[in-house]
């Protein structure tokens, strides 16, 4: 879907990477982006020298009745729904927008979605290694730090986006419509954009697959209360994935295999051993890629390649080096106790006689 924007004033709520990124598209769009920023200095310098040198009419340090004088808002996924400058903008009946539904309205590529509070950037880099060693061009983005706007001109329908995507950038999607969406599991964080309410937070996760079709697919984790609800009601056809429960449709493990059914075909990929990335954690998020990357016909030799050769991602049980024998690793991207616990129990599965935890953080 393709929706014309010539000539048309866009604001963009937040001038860090994904707002510069939309302004870029929207000047090849023939729209006239203006983008409002509430920060100014050091942090958003150089941000400001990019939308210069696009000549892109911004300003910082404050939004001013300027961004009113629009036909549509995109946000960044930083702005929360209920910030002063998007509520007036409602009231006004603009539309508005998250970049990443923005994006997808001009990308000629199949999309795989990865969301949950865990897992999902390492699912999404996985999957990616997955199709680039199986010779597929693809365009990992999204969450992960690659703004979707800066690559959606280069989509074509024999490439593949596979986009991770927050629970804030989801709340302001309208017609997304990926079509394979992962949910790799719920559990409580961000509460505080969400009046404190599980409910709420999860209602946000379930708009990845509210515009799917039966003609799309669902992975889910199964043994996750949230995610499994969300299954039940939806609309796409649905794979789950277990480490406790044998499954008809999806991925589990068998005999300590990480064993899939996909389309009425069981595979045996891999020895969970041959891992390379430790903990059961990791394992379900094997699981979940593993499923979108057969559902794209890779096969299992190659997927069973890369398990065996995919390092992770920084900041998640990253091995950093060993000094007078003591290995030190970095995990800061585990900011919820539901993170940090299953990367602990990496360490007594990898047979750790003793671990120190060094941890920080606001105490809820």
């Amino acid at each position: 879907m393709r929706i014309d924007l010539q000539n048309k004033k866009v604001t963009i709520i937040g001038a860090k990477k994904s707002g510069v990124a939309a302004a870029s598209l929207l000047l090849s769009l023939n729209a006239i982006p203006f983008v409002s920023e509430i920060e100014s200095g050091e942090k958003v310098e150089e941000f400001v020298n990019e939308l210069k040198s696009l000549n892109v009419a911004y300003e910082i340090g404050g939004h001013t009745d300027r961004v009113y004088e629009a036909d549509l808002f995109v946000i960044s996924p930083g702005v929360p729904s209920n910030a002063p400058v998007i509520v007036e903008a409602k009231k006004r009946s603009i539309k508005v927008v998250s970049e990443i539904e923005f994006a997808s309205w001009y990308c000629n590529s199949p999309i795989v979605a990865i969301t949950g509070t865990n897992g999902k950037t390492t699912t999404t880099a996985l999957l990616g290694a997955m199709f680039t060693d199986a010779g597929k061009e693809n365009f990992v983005c999204g969450n992960i730090g690659n703004p979707f706007s800066t690559i959606v001109t280069k989509t074509n329908p024999n490439s593949i986006v596979i986009l991770e995507v927050s629970s804030y950038q989801l709340d302001f999607c309208d017609t997304f419509h990926p079509q394979i969406s992962i949910i790799t599991n719920i559990t409580p964080d961000h509460l505080e954009r969400y009046d404190n309410k599980m409910e709420n937070y999860a209602s946000s996760k379930t708009r990845i697959s509210m515009n799917q079709t039966s003609s799309y697919y669902l992975i889910y984790n199964v043994d996750d209360s949230w995610t499994t609800s969300i299954a039940s009601n939806a609309k796409a056809k649905t794979y789950g994935f277990s480490l406790s429960k044998i499954l008809n449709d999806g991925a589990f493990l068998e005999n300590n295999f990480l064993t899939t059914n996909v389309s009425a075909k069981k595979s045996h990929v891999i020895d969970r051993k041959e891992i390379l990335i430790p903990g059961m954690h990791n394992v379900e998020n094997t699981m979940a890629a593993t499923l979108s990357a057969q559902l794209f016909g890779i096969e299992s030799n190659s997927i069973q390649h890369t398990l065996k050769t995919f390092k992770g991602v920084e900041h998640r049980i990253e091995f950093v080096r060993e000094i007078d024998g003591v290995k030190y690793y970095n995990d800061s991207k585990a900011t919820n106790v539901d993170a940090m616990i299953p990367a602990l129990k990496a360490f007594e599965l990898n047979g750790e006689q003793k671990i120190v935890l060094l941890l920080g953080g606001e105490d809820h």
